[in-house]
């Protein structure tokens, strides 16, 4: 099997069961049309064949209207493909130059 760089996150590396080292990543999820939480991976764990991210989220939790059982805003537990990981530095300067022009 290939090596994964250490910042690729790549859902279907997750599922194919590739070991990736996710704790303290930066991940954004959009749980509503104008809401987007920011928060840290601090724990994961395989259930189900699908890999599970526990989410210390930063300004507020995402919500879950539509009661989806791939995520739990009120236990933090979140399923791989319900967050997306970034680099918070790229994001910004990507924000900076929208701004800026």
């Amino acid at each position: 099997m290939p090596a994964i760089e250490k910042s690729t996150f790549n859902i279907s590396n997750v599922r194919k069961g590739v070991r990736m080292l996710s704790i303290g990543k930066s991940v954004y999820n959009v749980s509503d049309v104008n809401m987007i939480s920011f928060g840290q991976i601090v724990e994961e764990k395989t259930e189900d064949s699908w890999k599970w991210f526990r989410i210390n989220w930063f300004n507020r939790k995402p919500v879950n209207p539509y009661n989806k059982p791939n995520y739990n805003p009120e236990t933090g537990w979140f399923r791989c493909d319900t967050v997306k990981a970034f680099e918070p530095n790229d994001m910004m300067a990507q924000l900076d130059e929208m701004i800026i022009g």
